[in-house]
């Protein structure tokens, strides 16, 4: 069940400008239409994307764990049963010389041991690239600079020459960077770091033209209001498409909230609110989180997850 308080909240602020022109264009709706579906925080998926393609993916980057069941084996079960999408998704220390957390990140990948992990890979897999530098790698492959300021040319460079590998390894495969293309934006009220982003975004292009797909983080902090997260979304996808025209994006939503160390889950509400905008503005979208967390089915985050499957047609093949 959907709460309608939350509701208000964001009914009282008028939809972007751009995200309306972008809806109404991609969904052949008007714009009087595009604004009235942006501004509900919980839209009906299925009304808008009637003139688009259906086919959209719900990717699965959950870690839960049941008694007797490792977690490759948890997601197995849930993907059958719920019809989502596994993920081929290549972590930090499975890229570098080294074993986890001895590995050297500050010059380029272990060639063979990433051949051997592609050998594992389903043929035309969307290939997940989870590349956070440790402080000592940042000038190799960082998207900005050491102070924060602006972008790394070098890091750039060197992630763009990474894909291209993968692609001389596994040409069938797809491949997108998990979070920092585009750099993530975070900060609610600050108009300054609202333009330091957009510059980001812009300046990095190279990157976010070099991937086949775009996976924007979407972490939720406990500061944060129901409207900014819903905003959050927004800005994220639609940043995607507008430096990277026709590529599918796939916005990466985290169970959890950012910076708490109790690894408490967001409301039901606020998930089912991240849930509506990324499938609406999106080709799809990845649910991440439960590292280390036993699985509970009745849990309400995922009953309302598991409504909104129903509701946008993801259903067991």
């Amino acid at each position: 069940m959907i709460c309608l308080l939350p509701l208000l909240i964001l009914a009282a602020q008028p939809p972007d400008p751009t995200a309306v022109s972008w809806l109404a264009a991609r969904a052949n709706l008007s714009q009087t239409e595009a604004a009235a579906i942006l501004a509900d925080p919980n839209p009906n998926p299925l009304a808008v994307l009637r003139n688009r393609p259906p086919a959209k993916i719900c990717y699965n980057a959950m870690w839960f764990s049941e008694p007797g069941q490792t977690v490759d084996q948890w997601r197995k079960k849930i993907n059958e049963q719920y019809g989502l999408t596994d993920c081929s998704w290549i972590f930090h220390a499975q890229l570098f010389p080294g074993s986890s957390p001895n590995y050297d990140d500050t010059g380029w990948i272990d060639e063979p041991k990433v051949v051997r992990w592609l050998s594992g890979v389903p043929a035309s897999a969307a290939v997940f690239i989870n590349l956070e530098p440790s402080q000592a790698a940042w000038p190799y492959w960082h998207v900005l600079n050491p102070q924060g300021t602006g972008v790394n040319p070098i890091g750039l460079t060197n992630r763009v020459r990474l894909l291209e590998w993968f692609r001389s390894r596994r040409p069938d495969c797809r491949y997108g960077y998990f979070a920092q293309v585009p750099w993530p934006w975070t900060e609610p009220g600050d108009t300054a770091n609202l333009e330091s982003w957009r510059k980001v975004v812009k300046d990095s292009s190279v990157l976010t033209r070099s991937v086949d797909f775009l996976v924007p983080q979407i972490y939720v902090r406990s500061n944060w209001s129901l409207e900014f997260a819903a905003l959050c979304v927004d800005r994220m996808v639609l940043a995607c498409r507008d430096y990277a025209p026709g590529k599918p994006v796939y916005p990466i939503l985290a169970l959890n909230y950012r910076g708490v160390e109790t690894e408490e889950i967001v409301p039901a509400i606020w998930w089912r609110t991240l849930l509506e905008h990324a499938w609406l503005l999106g080709d799809g979208l990845v649910i991440w989180g439960g590292y280390q967390q036993r699985w509970d089915q009745d849990a309400p985050w995922w009953r309302e997850t598991t409504d909104f499957l129903c509701k946008v047609g993801v259903s067991p093949q």
